[in-house]
């Protein structure tokens, strides 16, 4: 069972990303993947880095204290995995992060489930026909107003 697993993996490498609600923030700490997007209104997007290595590398890998970063109403949090840039086309092109960000720019006054169904549609009609060799898994939030 994988969530049996997960459990067993010491809380130091863990990737966990935990949202305050009464901070208004999210703190984070990245094994490996580093697409997490805020969009600020649609106005600016932050990619929040990697805090180590790829979780599995190793057993006994230690990683950084977790970071915190400060949420504000209209913000869009993105936590996906790398099959979403890395999505490609019958020309070997790949979506990228900037085709995610317009995506997330374009449907930034919807729902978060209607954005990652906004995400989800443009690379299907992306890639098209094109069988992707990567799993895409993601998350979004999108902070309201009180």
């Amino acid at each position: 069972n994988r969530s049996d697993s997960l459990t067993q993996i010491p809380d130091r490498s863990r990737i966990r990303p935990r949202l305050h609600a009464g901070s208004c923030s999210v703190t984070y700490c990245g094994a490996g993947e580093h697409l997490f997007i805020v969009s600020r209104h649609g106005q600016s997007h932050y990619r929040l880095e990697t805090t180590g290595v790829p979780l599995g590398c190793s057993t006994d890998l230690e990683y950084d204290p977790a970071v915190q970063v400060p949420l504000a109403p209209g913000d869009i949090l993105l936590l996906l995995t790398d099959g979403f840039r890395e999505a490609h086309n019958s020309n070997n092109e790949l979506f990228g992060e900037d085709c995610i960000i317009n995506v997330v720019a374009a449907h930034q006054h919807e729902s978060a489930s209607d954005i990652f169904n906004s995400m989800r549609n443009a690379i299907q009609e992306f890639t098209g026909d094109m069988q992707q060799h990567d799993d895409m898994t993601g998350i979004v939030v999108k902070v309201l107003n009180d």
